[in-house]
């Protein structure tokens, strides 16, 4: 049996709090929230809510923690976690600058402890079978990937809408394409709601490997879209994650019907939960690792320099 403590009680962390509550082979044994008190009632069985992160730093029963905080908090909570000795799953974005990112990565590394970034989108059925169908073509030999990611709302007081929902993107991105490091970077995008945030923008990636990427991402359009399109040397993968969600395979030249792919039924956070807890027992290398993180931020970074300069950033180390 896992002993996690919950960190944070927000959007997502509520949504935790209920995954958790019901997984095998864990115990929610804290729930920490800075603001608002949690009733007893709404806290698992022998769960403990506190304002004091004091408290869960100083339990040595507390193997691993969930940060589900506001961005600006990721780093600092994260860390003490780790210099805890605690395993840490921290939600996207991963945190709030690279250089934190990579203190985290270098941190649990010199700790021995597992550091581990909120991808969901790595933990999605759908995603498992488009990445399988991939896999089991020899010469698929990805090259380009569009996603699409848009709805009405989704504002973050400490997030844009590339922060907030490109992250989602770009993350998987990188990994379709091999876990290849980008080379660059640009984005174009507009600020229709509050002067201070874009709320609509185009991310463009270049990766080492020669696959390209682009990602539409907006939070003031009708209807909700979560859409990605994987483009090969013959076929292509489209992957839709919205109300009907399904996997298609098609003809490049259209000389086949689409073909529809099974995907299994499975929610993505008991997933990406799952995969902490399992983690934890066996000290394996998580999927989404804080070297993802890091990888991650470092991309957002540049995303936000190009809408702010109007051009492309290289990323070449």
């Amino acid at each position: 049996m896992v002993n996690l403590a919950l960190i944070g009680c927000g959007y997502w962390g509520a949504k935790y709090l209920a995954t958790l509550t019901g997984l095998a082979d864990c115990r929610l044994r804290w729930v920490y929230n800075r603001r608002t008190v949690i009733a007893a009632s709404a806290l698992p069985p022998g769960a403990r809510f506190t304002t004091r992160l004091a408290d869960i730093l100083s339990d040595d029963a507390v193997q691993g923690a969930i940060v589900a905080t506001p961005l600006a908090s990721h780093f600092e909570i994260a860390r003490a976690l780790l210099q805890a000795g605690k395993d840490v799953l921290v939600e996207k974005p991963f945190t709030a600058t690279a250089a934190q990112a990579a203190a985290l990565r270098d941190l649990a590394a010199e700790r021995g402890r597992i550091c581990m970034a909120g991808h969901i989108l790595l933990y999605n059925p759908a995603v498992d079978a488009a990445l399988a169908a991939m896999q089991g073509e020899a010469d698929f030999a990805l090259r380009y990937i569009h996603s699409r990611r848009a709805s009405t709302g989704a504002f973050r007081a400490d997030a844009d809408v590339v922060w907030n929902l490109a992250s989602h993107d770009l993350y998987l991105a990188h990994f379709l394409a091999g876990g290849a490091a980008a080379v660059s970077v640009n984005a174009h995008g507009a600020a229709l709601v509050d002067p201070g945030q874009v709320d609509a923008a185009d991310v463009a990636v270049r990766y080492a490997n020669g696959v390209q990427a682009l990602i539409h991402v907006s939070r003031v359009q009708p209807g909700k879209t979560r859409e990605t399109l994987l483009v090969g040397a013959r076929r292509q993968i489209v992957v839709d994650d919205g109300p009907e969600k399904s996997v298609t395979a098609h003809a490049l030249d259209g000389s086949h019907e689409p073909l529809a792919l099974p995907v299994a039924e499975s929610m993505p956070l008991a997933n990406q939960c799952r995969h902490f807890v399992d983690r934890i027992g066996d000290r394996q290398a998580p999927l989404s690792d804080a070297a993802a993180g890091w990888e991650n931020v470092r991309q957002l970074e540049a995303a936000t320099r190009a809408l702010q300069t109007g051009q492309e950033q290289s990323l070449m180390q």
